[in-house]
């Protein structure tokens, strides 16, 4: 795993290894700043795996779907025949990918513990398209990272990205409430913190909720401006609209694609 809860795509791990890039030499919260990473029309089809037994599992899952819908525009839907989806399943740990991935199933390993809504919260912020905000290149400014008190091989999870290539903050700055920040004892060898605030906190706590910082930046990824911006309900909408839909079932297209149609205030 990178960062300690990432799971990289194969050319994101080779980009990694030849540039120190997850996106190669020419390409927040740490927002990635690739376009290519982001759902497009904001619309994330998912399934269930058979592995996922657990009702708790699957309840604090949709509750932090849930929370992400009511603050942002992104939507999630059902997964029918989409190529590329999210698919939460039983694993080993707490994990998840970067983004959208073309033709590629994105995956948020749902291991032990990690059945909390904040846990899933902050999984599926990775999906979504966020790194960690501790992984802001100006994060010097604001916190230290006690490298002493991190587990042994695991000091990569704490590792900067850099501006431009490969994050952007939207104009956002640090915040200690991001659902993507580290609680301060993350990955601690020795019950000791790993990360100390350096600026006022303003009295908040990270890893909590979605904070008003994470939705603002995340409509300004997706280029919207609130829950519900005029978008598809549907990860198929674009191919329906492509086989003329739009004109033989006006109505239910409406209803599910306004966006793929252009409907949008109409």
């Amino acid at each position: 795993l990178y960062h300690g809860d990432i799971k990289l795509t194969p050319m994101q791990r080779a980009n990694i290894e030849r540039y120190d890039n997850p996106y190669g030499p020419s390409t927040g919260r740490a927002a990635s700043s690739q376009d290519k990473t982001r759902w497009p029309n904001a619309v994330i089809p998912y399934e269930f795996d058979c592995s996922i037994g657990n009702k708790q599992e699957c309840l604090s899952t949709s509750q932090s779907m849930a929370e992400w819908e009511s603050k942002t525009c992104i939507r999630f839907v059902k997964r029918t025949t989409e190529t590329a989806y999210l698919s939460f399943f039983r694993g080993q740990g707490c994990w998840g990918h970067v983004g959208h991935t073309a033709n590629y199933k994105s995956q948020i390993s749902i291991g032990d513990n990690c059945d909390f809504q904040h846990v899933m919260t902050h999984e599926i912020g990775h999906s979504v398209g966020f790194w960690h905000e501790q992984s802001r290149p100006d994060r010097d400014n604001y916190i230290q990272v006690l490298w002493e008190n991190v587990v042994d091989g695991l000091h990569d999870a704490f590792e900067k990205r850099k501006w431009g290539t490969e994050v952007t903050d939207y104009g956002s700055k640090y915040d200690f409430a991001s659902i993507m920040h580290y609680p301060f004892t993350a990955f601690s060898k020795n019950g000791r913190p790993t990360i100390k605030a350096i600026a006022d906190m303003q009295g908040k706590t990270p890893y909590v909720a979605l904070s008003a910082d994470d939705a603002m930046q995340t409509n300004a990824m997706y280029k919207c401006n609130g829950k519900y911006s005029c978008m598809d309900k549907s990860g198929q909408c674009k191919s329906w609209a492509e086989n003329g839909h739009c004109q033989t079932a006006v109505e239910a297209m409406k209803l599910d694609c306004p966006y793929s149609c252009g409907f949008c205030g109409k």
